[in-house]
């Protein structure tokens, strides 16, 4: 079987070049072509999703660990985990704007906290605002591993 194209050649190397071009050298986007290894803006739930831990001691237990989970969903987790085996667990929401994170839970038993706010430094979440009482006076930074 024998196909017979009747567009000039010319024609045939342009169509070529716009399939081609994107996939070799990049996306096409507004005023021509990105590099192919470029990556759009993350968004603040791709960045912020994940799990963050503390290593310094909640107060009152210097054997207690403290783990925050943010889905990219929007809801939060925080465990608490004491090495005697106990642990507490508080679920909620979190949200960004205006460069801060602010996560608000709630207790197994329905009591709301006070917001614990954060400023996002690098792979960094720097207290900004948190309940002391339950915190200590410097707050928890948090990390990724």
């Amino acid at each position: 079987m024998r196909l017979a194209c009747r567009l000039p050649i010319p024609l045939l190397a342009l169509a070529a070049v716009v399939v081609l071009a994107p996939a070799c050298f990049g996306r096409l986007r507004p005023g021509g072509l990105a590099p192919a290894s470029a990556e759009a803006p993350r968004s603040p739930a791709s960045r912020l999703a994940g799990t963050w831990y503390s290593d310094r001691a909640v107060p009152g237990d210097a054997d207690r660990s403290l783990v925050l989970t943010l889905s990219a969903d929007g809801r939060a987790r925080l465990e608490v985990a004491v090495d005697r085996g106990e642990s507490r667990s508080e679920g909620g929401r979190w949200s960004f704007g205006g460069e801060r994170l602010t996560v608000e839970l709630e207790s197994a038993s329905g009591v709301r906290r006070l917001p614990l706010v954060f400023a996002l430094e690098g792979e960094r979440l720097v207290p900004q605002a948190w309940d002391p009482d339950l915190y200590g006076p410097s707050g928890l930074p948090l990390h990724r591993r």
